[in-house]
């Protein structure tokens, strides 16, 4: 376990990637040199003794897609440049002592935001209605904070929201109007965990609290001073483990629908005023763990019907083995706290027994337990379903495990694992899902997985195996699922993966597999996704291709050593969303018709030889106006040249990325640019495009970086500009812009790069400009040389 401060040192490491370091004893602050590893991805200092600020230049992180800074001791205000990673996908500064208020208007700035955890700080205010812009979000957790006032209600336009977590805070709801956020929310379709206790939420429970998503989980609102009735139609959540309401004023009777509730395992509605008699309903409910009634008025006896939940004796070698588990285990947070003699171990948290009470089924996902596996896992011979992933354990995977001979699902990932794969796993030929991703698992894949006639999916990506992929994979004919991203694997992908017949998803990005992609793959109809990114594959891509591989919605080849023309037949890849061909040696045109593709929504082809010089050339971009859901569109650093199309303005009005830099494009911007009003980056930067920058540009309100540099324009910076007040970078350097600099420009208050140097700019640099870049702690540098500007600024 590593002790002492984090080296400041390691800011030297400019090309590093990926930097984890939790579950450690490192103290001290995070060194301010940290944000000079521009190249960092990920980033995971989580459970260690840090204090201090989180650095206020964090933001200089662009590439960062994932932060774990949780259950620290950081200090200090929540600052505004943690919301400005665009490719940001995961966020959590949970369990520190950050303070203030959570800075307002920076939702469109995660645009790729699906999990966001500020829980078990000092945060107050009210929570900021701009979370609804954060449209992908997927997690969202503030509990144990400060926060007051009423819930937004535009969180309900969160749809792909499945955990929102609110609890122990100061919310208030009262009022019909209130409680519309509970309205709202039966718009998130996806939503499984609502976590509303220890607040001072009051007045009658919403109708609506029945008509949330199915797929609800776990719905907790107790310690609050809610009154009326638990509608019937409660009995729709059929997936529900937990239902939490004790210490309220809830009234009338337990509705009998609560009994179809067969997944619950605990149900808590003590603390009261229900009335009338215990519904014999309960008694359905087979799986409970936790039940508590007490406080309440209820009249009659107790039903019969309950006594099915009762335990019968043990057995005592597959209690044994759970506690053999339990034993080498660090549970901080109490999620095993139920592991103890006094419930019969069928009863225990994450534990389900079949109706001989043999354990059948082990699930303890996100558990937050620490320690290693034991090898007495392997007495639970009916153990179907093996679920440890999302936790801190670690050691060597138990070769014993490969005694259970019933198994079907085995999940260790997002662990820390290490050690090699036990070759013996292949006993357990009734496995159909293994997932051992995410760890620090060594040695070779082994090659006696061949065996596993029934898998139809094998997870083994981000470890760092040794040797290729053995050949024998493809003798597993069910297989539907194959991930081996960033594993370190080399060698030739093997010709035998063709006879996966019923692959969908093959994933190998991120390895040092070289060679030709084997002509077998292209055969595999029914693929899906095919990412094979960041490798050294070398060949052209068959012409037929998009022929004989009907059904993909993914193509990433982006990063490797491929060559040729980029098939015609791309055009009947119907289905297919994203097309990533970035970092090869494709050339000639791009196919003319890629319009047909209505789907596509991401289309990266930079770092190619690929030309156009005549509007024939252009037909496919113009075509592309086609593709209503398009959003990302990167064409920079190829051959492109000719006059730059008028159709770049009717674009996709969801475009959110345009870049076409380091091209060879003439003609001008057209004023339509302005309707690509969702955009956030546009670079169109060293091209040898001509006229004015067009006023309409000012549109763009949403644009966090701008690059229109190395250019010949004439005229002069458009005073629109001043609208683009989320803009953190604008490059216009080199350009040949004239007349002074707009006044304008100090609305734009996040700016952190500002680039004007190189052109014949005249007058004095304004005021207004001055004093924002003065206010503006995130700034990273102004250029203004070789202007004619008449006056100096200091700060």
């Amino acid at each position: 376990m590593l002790i002492g401060e984090i080296p400041a040192e390691l800011g030297k490491l400019v090309n590093l990637v990926r930097l984890r370091l939790y579950a450690n004893k490192l103290t001290g602050v995070i060194p301010a040199s940290i944000v000079n590893i521009t190249s960092l991805v990920s980033l995971d200092l989580s459970e260690n003794s840090l204090q201090g600020e989180i650095p206020d230049t964090i933001d200089k992180l662009a590439n960062l897609g994932f932060l774990q800074l949780s259950i620290n001791s950081l200090s200090g205000k929540l600052s505004s440049t943690l919301f400005n990673f665009s490719f940001a996908y995961y966020i959590d500064v949970g369990m520190n002592q950050l303070y203030g208020e959570v800075p307002w208007n920076m939702g469109s700035n995660l645009p790729r935001m699906r999990r966001l955890y500020l829980y078990s700080n000092q945060l107050e205010g009210s929570i900021p209605k701009w979370l609804s812009n954060v449209s992908r979000l997927e997690r969202l957790g503030l509990e144990e904070n400060q926060f007051k006032g009423v819930v937004p209600a535009e969180l309900g336009m969160l749809t792909n929201l499945s955990w929102l977590a609110l609890g122990n805070n100061q919310l208030v709801a009262q009022t019909t109007s209130d409680w519309a956020f509970l309205d709202a929310l039966t718009n998130c379709s996806n939503l499984q965990i609502l976590e509303l206790s220890d607040n001072l939420f009051k007045g009658l429970l919403p109708s609506s609290i029945a008509n949330l998503s199915t797929q609800m989980q776990w719905l907790s609102m107790e310690n609050n001073q809610i009154a009326g009735s638990i509608p019937e139609e409660m009995g729709r959540y059929i997936n529900l483990t937990v239902l939490l309401m004790h210490n309220n004023l809830v009234t009338g009777s337990i509705p009998s629908s609560i009994g179809r509730l067969q997944s619950l395992h605990r149900l808590s509605l003590s603390g009261n005023k229900f009335s009338g008699e215990i519904p014999s309903s309960l008694g359905n409910l087979t799986q409970l763990n936790e039940l508590s009634l007490g406080g309440n008025g209820f009249e009659g006896s107790i039903p019969g019907s309950l006594a099915s939940t009762i335990s019968l004796p043990s057995n005592t070698s597959e209690q044994h083995a759970l506690l053999s588990f339990k034993y080498l285990i660090s549970d901080s947070h109490g999620s095993l706290d139920s592991w103890n003699n006094t419930l019969h171990y069928c009863k225990w948290r994450g534990v389900t027994c079949s109706q001989q009470q043999r354990v059948i089924s082990l699930e303890l996902e996100n558990f937050n337990i620490t320690g290693s596996i034991s090898p007495h896992l392997a007495n639970l011979t009916n153990l179907r379903r093996l679920h440890l992933s999302e936790n801190h354990l670690h050691g060597h995977i138990p070769q014993e495990l490969g005694r259970l001979a019933m198994l079907d699902s085995l999940n260790m990932s997002y662990n820390s694992l290490n050690g090699e794969i036990p070759v013996n796993l292949s006993n357990c030929s009734n496995l159909r899902f293994i997932s051992l991703a995410n760890n620090m698992l060594t040695g070779a894949l082994p090659a006696e997985f061949g065996v596993l006639s029934n898998l139809q999916v094998l997870r083994l990506s981000e470890n760092t195996f040794s040797g290729g992929i053995p050949s024998d994979l493809g003798n597993i004919s069910s297989l539907t699922g194959l991930y081996l991203y960033d594993d370190g694997l080399e060698g030739r992908i093997p010709d035998a993966l063709g006879k996966l017949t019923s692959l969908k998803i093959f994933q190998v990005v991120g390895n040092n597999l070289s060679g030709e992609i084997p002509p077998s793959l292209y055969n595999i109809s029914s693929i899906q996704f095919f990412t094979a990114g960041d490798n050294q594959l070398v060949g052209s891509l068959p012409p037929s291709m998009f022929q004989t591989l009907p059904n993909l919605q993914m193509l990433i080849l982006n990063d490797n050593r491929l060559h040729g023309q980029i098939p015609v037949s791309l055009s009947n890849a119907t289905d297919i969303v994203e097309l990533d061909l970035k970092g090869n040696n494709f050339s000639g045109r791009v196919p003319s018709e890629l319009g047909s593709l209505q789907k596509l929504y991401w289309i990266n082809l930079a770092i190619n030889q690929l030309e156009a010089r005549s509007a024939e050339d252009w037909k496919f971009f113009t075509s592309l106006t086609n593709c209503s859901l398009l959003g990302t569109l990167e064409l920079s650093k190829n051959r492109f040249s000719g006059e730059l199309p008028r159709s770049i303005a009717n674009l996709s009005t969801r475009l959110d990325w345009l870049s076409m830099e380091q091209n060879q494009m003439t003609g001008s911007i057209p004023e339509g640019i302005g309707n690509l009003v969702n955009l956030t980056v546009l670079s169109l930067a060293k091209n040898r495009l001509t006229g004015s920058i067009p006023a309409s540009i000012g549109k763009l309100k949403r644009l966090h970086v701008l690059g229109l540099r190395r250019n010949n324009f004439t005229g002069s910076i458009p005073d629109s500009m001043g609208n683009l007040t989320q803009l953190i970078r604008l490059y216009l350097e080199d350009s040949g812009l004239s007349g002074s600099i707009p006044p304008s420009f100090g609305n734009c208050r996040s700016l952190s790069e500002l680039n004007l140097s190189h052109n014949d700019l005249t007058g004095a640099i304004p005021k207004e400009l001055i004093e924002q870049l003065k206010e503006s702690r995130g700034v990273r540098y102004f250029r203004e040389q070789n202007n004619r500007s008449n006056s100096k600024c200091y700060w």
